[in-house]
């Protein structure tokens, strides 16, 4: 991400990579690299940052806590985690 705002800033110039970044993000699509695990078709390159960004919180909240007895107890969320669709598929 603080490539593709480097480019809009104008601090970088552009390139055949970020504009394969770009261009699906204006979409609010998903970039084909970024896709390192299932997601749903629908979801959108927003909704993919901020699901990112918790599992991102919850490894920081995991690696910090010291005790993995309180990381469960104070809502580690394992299943988004570690294999989220997996997780889905188990609680339907």
């Amino acid at each position: 991400m603080k490539l593709v705002l480097d480019v809009c800033s104008g601090e970088k110039k552009s390139t055949n990579y970020t504009k394969s970044i770009t261009e699906p993000l204006c979409a609010e699509k998903v970039p084909e690299h970024w896709k390192k695990y299932t997601i749903p078709l629908s979801m959108t390159a927003p909704e993919w940052i901020t699901d990112f960004e918790r599992r991102v919180n919850q490894v920081h909240r995991l690696a910090s806590s010291g005790n993995q007895d309180n990381a469960i107890r104070s809502g580690i969320w394992f299943g988004g985690l570690l294999a989220p669709e997996a997780f889905l598929i188990a609680t339907q």
